[in-house]
């Protein structure tokens, strides 16, 4: 029969090689529980977040879209629901993406068109004579001080031109154009 001294190696090897088995193991398992908590945000069947449903609505009554809540959510879901805490993850994400697009867009093509109609304020205070040489760039320009004083004393919401926004520039225009044409009389 052999003795302890000669079966350990038999004993003590096995063990080792389960134990590094078993380190092994849960080392993977860590590592797949890890990208699995990863890829659920990439899982277009996950349900949409507390979160993105709050973004949602915000940006729907930010917009006053509100009514066109249930049209926009069937539309994303490809008529698979009407009500936004049954979106999943991707459909609501692209739907953000769309929403958030829209407003970007909009805001630039806003700006661009109130920068239009600032320039013709400008152009009319050319034509009136508004202007002082600008020793910087060696030309005649506009007098900016003159035009934001006379609209902070006299415009209809009694600030400088440039903190007009987009719905408030075409009144200001027409104010503009009827006091320099009542001046020019």
């Amino acid at each position: 029969m052999a003795t302890m001294a000669e079966l350990s190696p038999f004993v003590v090897y096995p063990l080792m090689i389960v134990s590094v088995m078993l380190i092994t193991i849960i080392i993977a398992t860590e590592h797949l529980l890890q990208i699995n908590r990863e890829l659920k945000h990439y899982n277009p069947m996950l349900k949409a977040t507390k979160r993105q449903i709050k973004m949602l609505h915000a940006i729907l009554a930010r917009r006053g879209m509100m009514d066109m809540k249930q049209q926009l959510v069937s539309d994303a879901s490809d008529g698979r629901t009407d009500h936004s805490t049954e979106l999943r993850y991707g459909e609501i994400t692209k739907l953000l993406t769309h929403l958030n697009q829209g407003v970007e867009m909009r805001l630039s093509a806003d700006k661009e068109a109130g920068n239009k109609m600032r320039r013709r304020i400008l152009s009319m205070c050319y034509s009136a004579g508004w202007t002082r040489f600008s020793v910087k760039d060696m030309k005649q320009a506009v007098d900016l001080a003159r035009l934001d004083n006379w609209c902070i004393k006299y415009s209809y919401l009694n600030k400088p031109l440039n903190d007009y926004n987009y719905n408030e520039l075409p009144k200001l225009v027409s104010q503009f154009e009827n006091y320099l044409k009542s001046e020019l009389k």
